[in-house]
């Protein structure tokens, strides 16, 4: 029968996560920070960060824009079946029809 070996440590879970994000700035260091004169240059870290940054911010754009989406669809199809009011959904109708041209082109 082998022996069990129990770690006396207590768990430290502040130090586990700060020693992990040492370990992931080892990694990406290379990418994200000029290191040397040969290697990147500022303008590129610069244009690194903004393309991270507008992808974050298209993203963000996307979940909103489907959030939105989704809302309208209720507030449409509450009009529709419970409200059954034809005047207010024709009303509507313009915005649903915009929405549909600005994904077409």
């Amino acid at each position: 029968m082998q022996t069990q070996v129990v770690d006396e440590r207590p768990f430290n879970p502040t130090a586990s996560f700060f020693s992990f994000w040492e370990q992931v700035k080892v990694i990406i260091q290379p990418y994200w920070y000029p290191t040397d004169s040969k290697g990147r240059v500022f303008s590129d870290v610069i244009r690194t960060w903004g393309m991270l940054t507008l992808m974050i911010i298209l993203v963000l754009a996307l979940v909103g824009i489907t959030a939105f989406n989704s809302y309208w669809n209720r507030y449409v199809l509450d009009i529709v079946i419970e409200e059954r009011d034809l005047s207010k959904y024709l009303g509507t109708l313009w915005v649903s029809l915009l929405g549909l041209v600005s994904v077409h082109y």
